[in-house]
């Protein structure tokens, strides 16, 4: 993912997308704490609301309730004022995350069979909502999944009433009839079936030109891919490779080089504390007409998320991506197979290299009607012949299916993994080839060493 998916992912919907993050010198600045009170959250929200954004996620969890019943009231009137849909000049959906139960055994990305159709109607943890934002209008989507793995679910279940955070914002957007994106006309015609199965999602690297300009004044250097900038991800891909090398002697090392940067672009709270002219005009460029994402990164709530290009993220990030996939790919997004058919397509793809060595090799021997001489001639045609067939050969042919796979929206296989097992297979010895003296004598070191490396390290 770090060498291919992140810097050759470059997505219309970079700029449609952004995070607010509330951090640790947010919560300082305005003198609060953590949990934030309900009127901090009521006035970065209004702050938000005015420049007039598409949709609001807010990714925090309401399931317990502080502060004054008037506290919780003003927020859930700024909710209800924009939220609802009678409100035609100020409709501004607004989501909160509902917690489902974790039951064992359970696998949120697969459909609820007749074992677990007792479970699919309860699976919304009781009171992960307090009943203040269970009244108001905020648009409740789910979280807690189990069982996915790293894929991500459109919705708990394959049920279409428990919509993620991602989803549910991207329907929002196709709700819109002079909406455009992918993937829109199939909700409007069909619903939401054709998202029924779990996204693989392609993280992204590199930020955009606003986001830059904007870490730039932070004196925060980032990566940044412009458009045309085929170039730079050629050089960015093969750094990559130079650090995985110089890696390769630890296990404990991550390969490659994890970037500081997240993908998606993002606002720190604190930005909103400012009252400058040109401020205001930079939150305006990334706020209006876009999706807001309201995450935390506080220090003590673990709230983080793997990810293969920056390491460890906020977890608002996770749902920031995967509506980035969605924008950008609409129901044709990236899935996995299943372990079956990766499965056959892993032993397929080594018994077709296997096969394809094994009549190269015969070729091989064939054409060589005049083995060399020497045994340093041997031994240079055997490294030769070793690194062709057993290396370059079956890399090749492991890439092409990956890149088939990739290229068809699917997730790729273990293509290392089918490298390593197809450098094991020996399917000829080419001793009849290149060691003809070395079979009718006592060998010496160098027919050892041609004999090794022509039956893939076993010795003869």
């Amino acid at each position: 993912m770090r060498l291919i998916g992140g810097p050759w992912y470059q997505s219309d919907a970079q700029r449609r997308i952004t995070v607010v993050l509330l951090d640790d010198n947010y919560i300082e600045k305005i003198g609060a704490h953590w949990p934030l009170s309900y009127i901090d959250q009521e006035l970065l929200l209004s702050d938000i609301l005015s420049f007039r954004p598409k949709a609001v996620f807010i990714d925090l969890l309401y399931r317990h309730k502080h502060g004054t019943d008037g506290d919780i009231e003003q927020l859930t009137d700024t909710i209800n004022q924009f939220s609802s849909k009678n409100n035609n000049d100020d409709y501004i959906p607004i989501f909160v995350p509902y917690l489902v139960k974790d039951i064992e055994n359970l696998n949120s990305c697969d459909p609820a069979n007749e074992v677990h159709s007792y479970m699919a109607k309860s699976i919304v943890l009781k009171n992960s909502v307090i009943e203040e934002i269970r009244q108001s209008m905020a648009v409740p989507t789910y979280i807690g999944w189990t069982g996915c793995g790293n894929r991500y679910p459109g919705f708990i279940l394959r049920n279409p009433d428990y919509k993620t955070p991602a989803l549910a914002l991207y329907q929002s957007l196709c709700n819109d009839p002079h909406e455009t994106l992918p993937g829109c006309e199939d909700i409007r015609s069909k619903g939401l079936s054709s998202f029924s199965d779990p996204m693989v999602i392609r993280w992204g690297t590199g930020v955009s030109k606003e986001h830059l300009l904007a870490l730039k004044k932070a004196d925060i250097e980032c990566m940044s891919f412009p458009p045309q900038g085929f170039l730079s991800r050629i050089r960015y891909t093969w750094q990559q490779i130079g650090y995985m090398f110089g890696q390769s002697l630890s296990s404990t090392t991550e390969r490659g080089k994890a970037e500081r940067c997240a993908y998606t672009d993002t606002l720190h709270a604190t930005w909103f504390l400012g009252s400058s002219l040109k401020l205001h005009t930079d939150l305006k460029n990334m706020i209006e007409n876009r999706v807001i994402l309201i995450g935390t990164q506080i220090e003590g709530i673990h709230d983080y998320v793997s990810s293969p290009v920056n390491g460890k993220l906020p977890g608002v990030y996770l749902f920031a991506m995967a509506l980035d996939n969605y924008l950008q790919y609409g129901s044709d997004y990236y899935k996995e197979l299943g372990d079956f058919l990766s499965a056959l397509i892993e032993i397929s793809a080594i018994i077709s290299i296997t096969l394809l060595m094994a009549f190269l090799w015969n070729r091989t021997c064939t054409m060589l009607s005049s083995p060399p001489t020497s045994l340093l001639a041997r031994l240079s045609s055997a490294i030769s012949l070793a690194l062709l067939f057993k290396v370059i050969v079956p890399l090749l042919i492991s890439i092409l299916l990956a890149m088939a796979m990739w290229s068809n929206r699917y997730a790729p296989v273990d293509w290392i993994g089918i490298l390593l097992l197809s450098f094991l297979a020996n399917p000829v010895k080419l001793e009849q080839c290149l060691n003809r003296e070395c079979t009718k004598k006592e060998p010496n070191f160098l027919c050892k060493c041609i004999e090794t490396l022509i039956n893939g390290g076993k010795s003869t």
